[in-house]
C-alpha cells in the first residue's frame, strides 16, 4: 500500500475516533486489540480485510473514503450527505442521552389486523453516537407457526425538538423504516409518542404508516426477562396496557389504524 494512503487511513481514523469517549471504547466496542489499533492510529501499518470491514462497519464509512481513493472523501455527492448525517448524529448525541433505556414498543400490526406487536428496543450509545436495537417476536402457534424474530439496528437524532430513528432489519436487510417521536417534556421519561414508516412483512410489501408508543422501562432492567414478555397480541389482551391502546387509536375504525402506500391493500404492483 502507497505510503500517501497509509497516511490518509490513519488521519481519518483518528477523526472518527475523536468523537468517542475514549479509543479503549473504540477498540471494546470494535472487537481490536488496542495495541494494534494504536498502529492503525499511528500509520505504523494498515488493518487486514477483517479488521477493516469492523471499523467500517462502527463507523458507518466505506474503505475508499477511509483511503482517501478516487475523490470518495472530497465532501461532493453521497459522501457530503454521508458527512452530514455523521455530523448530525454527533451533535444529537448530548440531547439522546436523557432517551437512553430499555422500551416496550407498541403498534398495530401489519399482518393480523387488529393484533398489537408489542417489541423491545433499547436507545444508548455507541462509537460517540446514539443507536438503538430492536428486536420484533412473532409468537408461536396459529398461522405464524414457530417462534420468528426480527432485529433492527438504528441511528438515533435528535432535531428541532422531534427524535428521529432511522433502522434497518438485520438479518436480511431488506427494510429500512423511519419512527418521528415527540420528546417527553416531563421530569422522567416514561412514554414517547409518534409514527412509523415501513414496509410491511408480507409478500407484497406495502408502503405503510401507523402510530406507535414507547414505555420506557428504565437503563438497566433485565432484558431476558423483558424477552419473554414481547410478541403479538390481541388488542384486548392483558399484555398491552389500555393506555398504548388507547394512544394507537382505539377509538378509531380498525381500517384507519394503519394508513397503507397502496391504493388497496393486496392490489397488484404496475
Amino acid at each position: 500500500m502507497r505510503a500517501t494512503e497509509n497516511d490518509e487511513f490513519s488521519r481519518n481514523l483518528r477523526r472518527l475516533c475523536q468523537s468517542a469517549d475514549s479509543i479503549s471504547a473504540v477498540c471494546r466496542d470494535i472487537g481490536i486489540n488496542r495495541q494494534q489499533f494504536n498502529k492503525y492510529l499511528s500509520g505504523q501499518t494498515s488493518p487486514s480485510n477483517r479488521n477493516l470491514r469492523k471499523i467500517c462497519r462502527h463507523f458507518g464509512v466505506t474503505s475508499d473514503q477511509l483511503y482517501g481513493r478516487s475523490g470518495a472523501a472530497d465532501g461532493t455527492g453521497g459522501s457530503r450527505w454521508c458527512d452530514h448525517l455523521r455530523n448530525e448524529l454527533v451533535a444529537s448525541r448530548e440531547a439522546v442521552g436523557r432517551y437512553h433505556g430499555y422500551y416496550f414498543r407498541y403498534q398495530y400490526s401489519t399482518l393480523k389486523p387488529g393484533w398489537i406487536v408489542k417489541s423491545l428496543m433499547r436507545i444508548y450509545e455507541r462509537g460517540g453516537h446514539a443507536v438503538s436495537k430492536s428486536v420484533v417476536r412473532l409468537a408461536p402457534g396459529g398461522e405464524f407457526g414457530s417462534t420468528k424474530a426480527y432485529k433492527y439496528d438504528g441511528a438515533v437524532l435528535f432535531l428541532q425538538e422531534r427524535l428521529f430513528i432511522l433502522d434497518i432489519e438485520r438479518l436480511v436487510r431488506s427494510e429500512w423504516s423511519q419512527t418521528v417521536l415527540c420528546p417527553s417534556y416531563t421530569g422522567v421519561v416514561d412514554r414517547l409518542y409518534g409514527l412509523r414508516l415501513g414496509v410491511s412483512a408480507s409478500p407484497a410489501r406495502e408502503p405503510f404508516a401507523s402510530r406507535l408508543v414507547l414505555e420506557h422501562l428504565g437503563r438497566r432492567p433485565a432484558a431476558r426477562a423483558l424477552m419473554r414478555e414481547v410478541g403479538i397480541f390481541p388488542a384486548d389482551h392483558r399484555a398491552i396496557p389500555r393506555w398504548a391502546r388507547e394512544a394507537l387509536g382505539g377509538s378509531v375504525a380498525p381500517d384507519e389504524r394503519i394508513f397503507w402506500g397502496l391504493p388497496m391493500r393486496g392490489a397488484p404492483v404496475v
